[in-house]
């Protein structure tokens, strides 16, 4: 993508965070600018313990950033890198990313990036209604709560500024409905998700397309 992600520490309140910022830096295109700011912008409106909530946005010195919580765990796409996960798990898991989106959708919110690298598993520690025990092969054994996060190529149903262009294919190919392939993105909307959630189901349960995640 265009952004590059470092964990960092906020001194003031005394915690980690990943701070994201744009690969190119000063040199980004004012287009680059604007899509960073929707991605900051679509995080920040949306408030729910499956999405990696935004603190702060801002730039220093002509690099724009945005700071996130630190996710302390692997990726959903580490926890399938060596096989496919129980069908349990994988429905669970599904069923988070799920509620998800749906209130993304509700706010105007369409992903368009969803995949397994972009799930967090966030470490927990202790079994609780929101936890999900996990004993995939390169990853810790327990329990974990699941993170939707990098709303990179995020859309806004209304509004939208078009900044992606028409004909012009971003997001991941293994994960992504046939007219987002196809780059026609004026007719994306909220199926184009649900098109990636079964995807992401589908690699659950076979580890197949790992590698191209």
């Amino acid at each position: 993508g265009m952004g590059v992600v470092y964990k960092a520490r906020q001194i003031k309140l005394n915690r980690d965070v990943a701070l994201k910022m744009i690969l190119s830096g000063q040199l980004a295109s004012e287009r680059d600018v604007k899509r960073f700011y929707i991605e900051a912008e679509a995080a920040a409106n949306l408030d729910h313990p499956n999405i990696v909530p935004i603190y702060e946005v801002g730039e220093y010195e002509g690099q724009h950033y945005f700071s996130m919580a630190y996710v302390e765990g692997p990726s959903l796409a580490k926890a399938v890198e060596n096989g496919p996960l129980p069908a349990k798990e994988s429905a669970k898991i599904l069923k988070a990313i799920s509620e998800a989106m749906a209130y993304a959708h509700e706010r105007g919110v369409i992903h368009r990036d969803l995949k397994p690298a972009n799930v967090l598993l966030a470490e927990s520690g202790e079994k609780r209604s929101s936890t999900i025990h996990l004993t995939a092969d390169g990853i810790q054994a327990g329990w974990y709560e699941v993170r939707v996060t990098d709303f990179g190529l995020a859309k806004k149903t209304e509004g939208d500024s078009q900044l992606t262009a028409t004909g012009k294919i971003l997001g991941t190919p293994s994960f992504m409905p046939p007219e987002q392939a196809s780059g026609k993105t004026d007719q994306l909307g909220p199926l184009a998700d649900v098109y990636s959630l079964g995807a992401i189901l589908y690699c659950l349960l076979s580890s197949h397309g790992a590698s191209a995640i």
